[in-house]
């Protein structure tokens, strides 16, 4: 059974909306920087779950009927769109900076998962995990807010997450996939590897795919104390 939040797909529609609009006007809001505005709106309103397509029918009835609540989203990416522009990350790239806009491209998903510690069926910490490609490179990440190896802080509760740079493609619609490995060789465990693969759709551009992908969980995995 798949649950999703609707308002995640309703406001970054909007978000793109908003940002075309303001590029009309000669602002050039980064990808990067709309997904920030799209993290700020959602932590700022009601969620609205779902898990089939009659509760897609009934969520999005009620939001038409709530106009309040579509003024506050718009309230909201525009307050967005000034803090992110304020504050200007060093991993936004903006403009034609960005050589991963120009697409076709292929457009990862976040790649996320857990790692139990089976000596006593805890989360696991204090480990680093690293997601490489099949011959065993290390993936690279998006940007700098996307760390690889993934260090399991004890606070997080042996749970990583990875987001690979996009991949060009010969032409939108191209399918491929792709060979991954999750490795873990840490002091007191025995070495792990866990391989996997996904398949992906190449978009036009990565701007198009902004949001479009759900997160890709792997199950939860175990490793084996020495």
């Amino acid at each position: 059974m798949e649950i999703r939040n609707l308002m995640e797909e309703i406001v970054e529609q909007a978000v793109l909306e908003i940002s075309n609009e303001e590029k009309k006007q000669g602002a050039s809001p980064s990808p990067e920087s709309l997904t920030d505005v799209v993290c700020f709106v959602l932590n700022r309103i009601p969620q609205q779950y779902i898990s089939s397509s009659r509760g897609v029918a009934h969520a999005e009835k009620a939001l038409n009927e709530n106009p309040q609540l579509k003024i506050d989203i718009t309230a909201l990416i525009h307050e967005g769109l000034k803090r992110v522009e304020s504050i200007r990350r060093s991993y936004y790239f903006m403009g034609e900076e960005a050589p991963r806009l120009k697409g076709p491209v292929f457009v990862f998903p976040v790649i996320k998962g857990r790692l139990i510690d089976c000596g006593d069926f805890s989360a696991a910490k204090n480990v680093e995990v690293v997601l490489r490609t099949a011959e065993g490179i290390p993936v690279k990440m998006l940007d700098s807010r996307w760390q690889n190896p993934f260090v399991l802080d004890p606070k997080i509760e042996g749970n990583y997450l990875f987001l690979p740079q996009p991949q060009p493609a010969s032409q939108p619609g191209e399918e491929r996939l792709f060979d991954f490995e999750l490795y873990v060789e840490a002091k007191g465990f025995e070495p792990f590897s866990h391989f996997f693969k996904l398949g992906l759709a190449a978009k036009a551009n990565y701007e198009m795919a902004l949001g479009g992908s759900p997160d890709y969980r792997l199950q939860d995995l175990y490793l084996l104390r020495k």
